[in-house]
C-alpha cells in the first residue's frame, strides 16, 4: 500500500515496538543516570521533571512505559534525597497533602493523557484505512469503467458494419460482466461501511449447508469442482444469502489462485457444528501471510495479477464469525491451500 506522511502527533509509531520503547524511555534513564552520576553536582530533583519524563514516557509507548518511566523517576528521587527526608513527611500533614495532591492531579492528567493518545491512534488507522481504500477502489473501479468506455467506442464501430447484431451481442455480453463487476465492488464497499457501523443484521432461517453448496457451484467453474459429502444432514439456522456469499468467496479465491487445477470441496458433521472445506492445489500462502490474509486490503501472492479490492476474505471472516462459526487456513506455498469454516448447527 501507498506510504503516507507519518502523524507528528504521534511520534515514532511507524518504529519498531524495541525502538519505540527505547526512545520513550531514555529522558528517565538519562535522569537517573545524571542524578546518580553526579548526585554532589546537582541541586535537589524537582518532581516536575519527573512527571514531564513518566507524560512523554506514556505519550510516546503507552502505559507500560509510562510505569517503568514513573519507577526510574522514584529511585531518582529516592536517591537523591537527604536521610530521614520521607520520616518527616510523614509527620508532616501539609507534606503528606501536598504529595497526596500531587498523585491525584497526576493520575488524572496521565489518564486523559492516554485515552487522548488511544483516540489519536485510532483516528490515525482509520484514516490511514481510508485512504488505503480510496486508492485500491479508485483503481478498481476505472478498470471496468475503462471497458465500458472501450464498449460504446466498438459499438459505434460496429453500427457501421454489416452485422451490426453479433457484434451488439458480445458487447452487451461483454458489458454485463463489467457491470456485474461494478456491482461485487460496491456491494463490497457497503458491506464494510455496515460492519464498521454495526449496521449488518442476519435474517436466519433454517437451510442446508450441501443444498446452498452446490447452489453456489452452479453459479461456478463446475467442471473443476469435485465434491465430497459425509451424507449426514447439514442443517442448521443460518442466513442463506450471507452464507453463499461466504462460499462463493471461498471458492472464486480457490479457483482464481488454483491454477486451473481441481478445487476438492467436503463437508461434514461433527457435534453440535457442520463443516465445509475448500482445497486448492495452487500456489499456497506463506506461514507469515496466514493471518494478514483476512485483514482489509491485503492479498498474499501480489504476484499473482488478480483483480479486486483485497477485501473477499476480510468480509468472510466478519461473516463467519458474526454466525457464531470459524475460519482456519492450513497452506504451504506450492502446496495449495485449504480453507475450513465451521458454523454451529
Amino acid at each position: 500500500m501507498k506510504k503516507y506522511p507519518p502523524n507528528y502527533l504521534l511520534p515514532f509509531q511507524d518504529k519498531s515496538p524495541a525502538i519505540r520503547q527505547l526512545l520513550a524511555l531514555f529522558p528517565s534513564l538519562l535522569l537517573f543516570t545524571t542524578y546518580s552520576v553526579m548526585p554532589v553536582y546537582l541541586s535537589q530533583i524537582p518532581l516536575t521533571l519527573c512527571y514531564a519524563v513518566m507524560i512523554l514516557a506514556c505519550w510516546i509507548n503507552g502505559m507500560s512505559s509510562g510505569l517503568i518511566a514513573g519507577i526510574f523517576s522514584l529511585l531518582t528521587i529516592i536517591y537523591q534525597v537527604p536521610d530521614g527526608f520521607f520520616a518527616g513527611v510523614v509527620n508532616n500533614s501539609q507534606g503528606l497533602t501536598r504529595i497526596g495532591v500531587f498523585f491525584i492531579i497526576g493520575s488524572i492528567t496521565i489518564t486523559l493523557l492516554l485515552k487522548i493518545r488511544e483516540a489519536l491512534i485510532k483516528a490515525n488507522q482509520a484514516i490511514s484505512i481510508r485512504n488505503d481504500f480510496l486508492d485500491l477502489a479508485s483503481h478498481e473501479l476505472r478498470t471496468p469503467l475503462t471497458a465500458l468506455r472501450l464498449n460504446m467506442n466498438i459499438a459505434h464501430q460496429l453500427a457501421k458494419d454489416s452485422d451490426p447484431v453479433a457484434g451488439a451481442n458480445f458487447l452487451l455480453k461483454s458489458s454485463d460482466r463489467q457491470v456485474a463487476r461494478l456491482e461485487r465492488l460496491i456491494d463490497a464497499m457497503m458491506d464494510v461501511t455496515m460492519f464498521d457501523t454495526g449496521q449488518l443484521q442476519l435474517i436466519k432461517k433454517p437451510c442446508n449447508l450441501e443444498v446452498i453448496l452446490m447452489e453456489t457451484a452452479l453459479q461456478l467453474d463446475q467442471t473443476s469442482l469435485k465434491f465430497e459429502s459425509s451424507g449426514e444432514d447439514l442443517s442448521g439456522v443460518w442466513d442463506q444469502t450471507r452464507l453463499e456469499q461466504i462460499m462463493t468467496n471461498i471458492i472464486g479465491n480457490a479457483l482464481k489462485y488454483g491454477e486451473g487445477k481441481d478445487v476438492h470441496i467436503k463437508m461434514g458433521r461433527e457435534e453440535n457444528h457442520v463443516w465445509f472445506s475448500v482445497k486448492d492445489q495452487g500456489l499456497g500462502i506463506a506461514k507469515e501471510d496466514h493471518e494478514k490474509i483476512f485483514e482489509r486490503f491485503h492479498r498474499a501472492n501480489i504476484a499473482v495479477n488478480v483483480q479486486g479490492l483485497g477485501l473477499g476474505l476480510y468480509l468472510t471472516k466478519q461473516l463467519v464469525e458474526i454466525h457464531g462459526g470459524k475460519i482456519m487456513l492450513q497452506s504451504t506455498p506450492g502446496a495449495g491451500s485449504l480453507f475450513t469454516v465451521k458454523l454451529p448447527a
